[in-house]
């Protein structure tokens, strides 16, 4: 995180419930399975000025919601942090992003009228929007035509694109 410069990291796949960190770093939350499967935490420096004001795990172990702030410049934000459970393929990932979907809308539904403006994404997906990611290019699925649905449902909750693969320009 120092030779990075980095303020806040996303782990994933941390395969326990106690992440043990260096020191001068922080656990602002975390979410693993019981039997020390999968696993998301967000760490920031412990001096760095970030604090949890609330946790929302989402799916146990694989997706967790923090409204973090910063002490010093008062701007807090949510930030959503993803292991996708692909355990068994493609029917694992639609079925994770099914539940996470049905998850974060009745999470945004809960809160007081307009008090939700999206959040920032980080983690592992499992998988790539766009079949000429992969090398070689996978045969069609249909499964896929229905990850790629409910992904794009959760991507609009969370007011993010995928910056990378956008074709938009600007004038």
């Amino acid at each position: 995180m120092l030779l990075e410069r980095l303020d806040l990291l996303v782990l994933t796949e941390t395969h326990t419930r106690d992440v043990n960190l260096s020191r001068g770093r922080v656990v602002l939350g975390e979410t693993s399975l019981p039997e020390a499967r999968a696993g998301v935490a967000v760490v920031a420096h412990s001096n760095g000025g970030w604090a949890c004001d609330e946790q929302v795990t989402l799916i146990e172990g694989y997706a967790l919601l923090l409204h973090l702030n910063h002490r010093v410049s008062r701007e807090s934000f949510w930030i959503l942090g993803v292991y996708a459970d692909n355990t068994k393929g493609v029917n694992s990932l639609v079925d994770f992003y099914v539940d996470l979907r049905k998850r974060m809308s009745a999470f945004v539904a809960s809160l007081p009228g307009g008090t939700w403006s999206g959040c920032v994404a980080a983690g592992d997906w499992n998988f790539v929007e766009h079949p000429g990611d992969r090398s070689p290019v996978p045969p069609p699925n249909p499964r896929m035509d229905l990850l790629l649905e409910v992904f794009s449902d959760v991507s609009a909750l969370c007011g993010f694109r995928d910056v990378i693969s956008s074709t938009e320009t600007t004038p």
